[in-house]
């Protein structure tokens, strides 16, 4: 019974924060920057991008109701072909 809840405890603070962490967004013609922006003042997270890599004007259109930050990230990357690591309260989108 302690190992179960010992193994229970681990998966949960080895999660991710932006696995945890849920959200609804409708964004229909938005950019990447809005976006970004949106999580930011949400989660009070900061996005570390380098220009050179993302289009932050990419049109994109999202609906999703009580999804993962890091679903709707991924998502949203996906035609860029960008991924992204979480460091404290730090998004590096590369």
């Amino acid at each position: 019974m302690l190992l179960a809840l010992m193994l229970c405890t681990s998966g949960i603070l080895s999660a991710s924060p932006l696995q945890v962490q849920r959200m609804s967004v409708k964004l229909e013609n938005a950019t990447l920057q809005e976006l970004f922006n949106l999580i930011e003042e949400k989660f009070d997270y900061s996005f570390l991008i380098r220009n050179n890599d993302i289009d932050l004007s990419e049109r994109i259109t999202i609906d999703v109701a009580d999804q993962s930050v890091e679903t709707i990230l991924t998502d949203a990357l996906k035609k860029q072909g960008a991924a992204f690591t979480v460091n404290n309260q730090r998004i590096m989108v590369y």
